[in-house]
Order: structure tokens, then sequence, then C-alpha cells
């Protein structure tokens, strides 16, 4: 009985630490738009298209707890943070009320566990999926192949190509 006990206030010291934890992504909430879910079309995802970046999608709700171990684990980290936004564009949507236009979006998406990750292109096109909780170190190798895929399938820019910018 004491070990029962013992082993219940363990599990909810540790849950309590994980929640607190800090997610130093600055996750910037998905704007979703109502007729078509139309990706390319959001205000946000048009006012990051010269950045050059693709897209990492979150798709996240508070009673998960895979979420939870995630941000504790792998977004409170000051290296992951840092990676992320200097190559991605990061954005989350949070189910954990969601509305029928999340439904939709995350059906889009196939969206059936939680969480999960995707590395898009500026038109919305899925190059990488996380669908299962990864710890840092196998965040890191999935985002690294993640970036190099976008990287290799993106369109040349002229810069690429060696000539001067205008």
């Amino acid at each position: 009985m004491l070990l029962t006990i013992a082993l219940v206030a363990a599990l909810g010291i540790d849950l309590a630490r994980k929640a607190l934890a800090v997610d130093r992504v600055a996750w910037r909430d998905y704007p979703l738009v109502a007729s078509g879910i139309d990706f390319a079309a959001s205000p946000l995802v048009q006012e990051s298209e010269p950045l050059d970046r693709p897209r990492l999608l979150r798709f996240t709700a508070e009673w998960c707890g895979a979420c939870i171990n995630m941000r504790a684990e792998v977004f409170s980290r000051t290296q992951i943070a840092d990676d992320i936004h200097a190559r991605f564009v990061p954005y989350s949507v949070d189910l954990t009320q969601p509305s029928p236009e999340q439904q939709a979006f995350a059906g889009r998406y196939r969206v059936t566990y939680l969480p999960t990750l995707l590395v898009l292109d500026g038109q919305g096109n899925e190059i990488a999926r996380l669908d299962e909780f990864a710890d840092h170190e196998a965040f890191m190798r999935w985002l690294d192949a993640a970036y190099d895929r976008w990287d290799t399938t993106r369109p040349p820019t002229l810069l690429s190509r060696g000539t001067p910018a205008p």
C-alpha cells in the first residue's frame, strides 16, 4: 500500500514538473482560414514567405501527456529553440477543445496522434512528419533530416545559382 502511494506521488510530482517546464519555442498560433483551410492564404504565412524557411507545424493539446513531455524534455532546451527559430517558422495548433475549423485542418494533415509535428513548404505541402514522442536527440535528428529534405526540394533562388541579388 505504501509503495502504491509513493509511486502515485512520484508520478504526480513528475507530471507537475513537466507541466511547469518552460517552452522556449515562440510558437505562433496558426491562423485558420475558415473557408477551405487554405494554408497559403493565411496572412501570417504570407508575412513569413520572404524568409525562405520551411514551416514547423505542431499539433498539441493541454491534456496530451506526450505533448507535455516534449515541452519539458525537448522544447525547453535553448539549443533546440534557437535551432528552430534559425531554420523554421514555428506554428502551433492547440486541439485541447478543437473548433470545427481546427478539426478540418487536423484532418487535412491526417493528424491521429498527438503530438504531431510537420515540416511544410510555403504552399503547405508536407515535407516530413513526426507523430510520436521523441526525446531531444531523436527530435534533433528528425529536425535536421526534415530541413535537409526541404532544402533539397525547394526551388533554387537567384542567390543559390550564383547570380547577384538585385
